[in-house]
């Protein structure tokens, strides 16, 4: 996948590889992904992904494009779902007083 994707109904893959290519920045709206005994890919241990990839799923609640697994996202049967970014120094803080629901 090397361009940004105009709103995909659904990308169904059926025992092949998508890989997201990490030359720029892309985005990639769909209702669903569904990767059967398939491999979707985004960077690697070796070498990780570091450009911006937004990934928006779009759908509503009562949707029953799937029933078994939802309404909208990444769905694997049988396949790899294989995600690899940039290391982050610090990925969590400590809060100094419990956040109530609401607070930002």
């Amino acid at each position: 996948m090397d361009v940004s994707t105009p709103r995909l109904y659904a990308v169904i893959m059926q025992e092949s590889r998508l890989i997201f290519d990490d030359t720029a920045d892309y985005t990639f709206d769909a209702e669903f992904v569904m990767v059967n005994k398939g491999h979707l890919i985004i960077g690697t241990e070796e070498s990780p992904h570091t450009h911006k990839l937004v990934m928006t799923f779009h759908g509503q609640k009562e949707a029953k494009q799937l029933p078994i697994y939802g309404h909208k996202g990444i769905f694997i049967r049988e396949g790899i779902l294989d995600i690899h970014g940039a290391i982050r120094d610090k990925t969590w803080t400590q809060l100094d007083v419990t956040g109530a629901k609401g607070d930002t």
